[in-house]
């Protein structure tokens, strides 16, 4: 009630949850679009007892229209003018803004204090979480209208319904209630099938049993991406988000990595992903489409600069090089068709881009191959990044793989983007592999990122290991862990320390070899040392972890994964 004059506790509510699927900083709603006007007081003599269940039914009440959610970028002044203006000269009216539950406003002065639970920066950039009908104009909010003068107005199909979002929201609250991977999945195929979902759901919300085929819908949308019907168990854990500003390695000044021309020339940050690709699939070699490697930015800590002498990588660097899925396929290929398709991918954009209608030159001929390709289709992006193991000579033939000459008649297992393996980039040594007979890919086809991610977080255990205080032989509870997470990150809240938690467990190497998957009671000492063994003293060596994720400053500067110039 009184949304339009007032902040409403289900105003901070809906705008937390949409913060949370959005991943940004804060969210500001109109309250003319939340349209329930009620009070949600459990009643003791009803039959919810205690607590009201807000429903899917309560929610449509909430927001009977679609309200198309866009994200911007707002500097802490403008922000500040935003909310005070929608709260003194718009109040009582539809344009009088909701914030979520990380925004504290002054309600004598309506001056905005914290945005994300920190104090608000007027030259800190942030990302805002808004509805595409109040940027454009619908309550004529001015610094809406000072933004649609220097930006690009997003289309409105390009926006996300409110509705939607929270529904996925929702659901992933609800997966974190549910029982763990392994357990779900009582067939022990490595896959979850909608039944085995349903019975889980079943189990745990005994007293929604009459909306299950609706509460299903919204839980396979959100864990099965694929749209195949199935759920991996890297698609599980991508239910489970972590925070952006988690970091993930560290780079010197000396290492001088960059993402720049990942399209045209091999790069130390195509190494630096294929390498780590290479160790969590467990192969001889990795090519990887530079096309896919989308930062375009040089990771070099510079003196006096927030990150100190180490570029902290975090979750959302991560992000911003690869925001594609980037399905891995493990397959297997002859040496000679690995140095071929090195060949063919770096030829293609040995020369500039040309006239559309043009043609290009021909492809130096490999394996019988020789072919003109229009360079309407010759995509840049087809070059193949390779990992350090791998040595090319400057015709870009391959000398080594896995750091040992070349076998030119070997089959060697090799980890491709599926796209490209499919045609996406038109390298004719795939091509010509796809059409062999007998050649097929090897088990599932993982996203790159979700990959990346696990391989990352297991130094996590290195940097838990004082909190832990294990002793030697004894097994590690799920208790124990997670008050070891809450040490390390004090300031996380419970569900990012229960996701962390849960992503956490999918690193383990489990004792019995057959792969690793989440433990719903912990993990035994002897999978412990198995999972420590996975991660190099040379990724952890030297680094104040601690001091990074308990540090305000720094938290708050990592909260937007980079610089507030680069991220205008």
């Amino acid at each position: 009630k009184d949304i339009r004059k007032k902040q409403t506790t289900l105003g901070s509510f809906l705008c937390s949850a949409l913060r949370d699927e959005l991943e940004v900083d804060c969210v500001l709603f109109d309250g003319g679009n939340i349209r329930g006007d009620k009070d949600y007081e459990p009643n003791p003599e009803h039959y919810l007892g205690s607590r009201w269940t807000f429903t899917l039914a309560d929610l449509e009440q909430e927001l009977p229209w679609s309200s198309e959610m866009v994200i911007i970028v707002l500097r802490g002044q403008e922000l500040r003018e935003a909310l005070h203006y929608s709260r003194t000269v718009k109040l009582g009216s539809g344009g009088f803004l909701q914030a979520d539950g990380g925004v504290h406003v002054d309600p004598a002065t309506q001056e905005v204090k914290r945005v994300g639970n920190e104090p608000l920066d007027y030259s800190r950039i942030y990302r805002v979480g808004v509805m595409h009908a109040s940027l454009a104009g619908m309550n004529g909010n001015p610094v809406f209208e000072e933004w649609r003068k220097r930006h690009i107005m997003p289309q409105e199909d390009s926006g996300k319904p409110a509705k939607e979002l929270l529904k996925k929201q929702f659901s992933r609250r609800m997966w974190d209630k549910m029982p763990e991977f392994h357990e779900i999945n009582v067939s022990q195929s490595g896959v979850l099938s909608r039944e085995e979902v349903r019975n889980a759901y079943v189990q745990t919300f005994t007293r929604c049993c009459e909306s299950v085929d609706a509460s299903m819908d919204q839980l396979l949308a959100v864990a099965d991406a694929d749209e195949t019907g199935e759920i991996t168990s890297f698609n599980y854990e991508a239910i489970f988000r972590l925070p952006t500003w988690i970091t993930l390695a560290h780079f010197t000044k000396e290492q001088a990595i960059s993402s720049k021309k990942s399209s045209s020339e091999q790069t130390l940050m195509g190494s630096f992903l294929c390498d780590a690709l290479r160790k969590e699939l467990e192969v001889d070699c990795v090519l990887f489409d530079g096309g896919n490697v989308r930062g375009d930015r040089d990771y070099c800590p510079q003196p006096g600069h927030h990150r100190g002498s180490k570029w902290a990588f975090t979750v959302a660097d991560l992000r911003r090089e690869l925001p594609w899925p980037s399905e891995m396929a493990t397959v297997r290929m002859e040496g000679r068709q690995i140095s071929e398709a090195v060949q063919a991918s770096r030829a293609k954009v040995s020369t500039p881009s040309r006239r559309l209608g043009s043609k290009a030159p021909a492809v130096p001929n490999i394996a019988g191959i020789s072919r003109s390709f229009d360079s309407s289709h010759q995509l840049a992006g087809g070059f193949l990044q390779c990992d350090s193991g791998m040595q090319v000579r400057p015709d870009n033939s391959v000398s080594q793989i896995a750091g040992e000459p070349i076998d030119f008649k070997k089959r060697y297992t090799v980890g491709v983007l599926y796209n490209a393996l499919m045609g996406m980039n038109q390298n004719p040594v795939f091509e010509k592999w796809r059409n062999e007979p007998g050649n097929r890919i090897v088990g599932q086809c993982p996203h790159a990122r979700e990959l990346l991610t696990r391989h990352f977080l297991r130094r996590l255990w290195k940097l838990t290991q004082n909190k832990l205080n294990i002793k030697q032989d004894e097994d590690i509870s799920r208790d124990k862990l997670h008050a070891a997470i809450q040490q390390v990150f004090p300031r996380a809240g419970g569900n990012m320390r229960r996701s962390l938690l849960r992503r956490l467990l999918s690193t383990v190497v489990v004792e019995d070899g057959s792969g690793r998957g989440f433990k719903s009671s912990g993990i035994t000492y002897k999978e412990y040392q198995n999972t420590l063994s996975k991660v190099s003293h040379e990724e952890v060596e030297g680094h104040d972890y601690e001091r990074e994720c308990n540090d305000p400053e720094m938290h708050e500067r990592y909260n937007t994964g980079g610089s507030r110039q680069e991220e205008v």
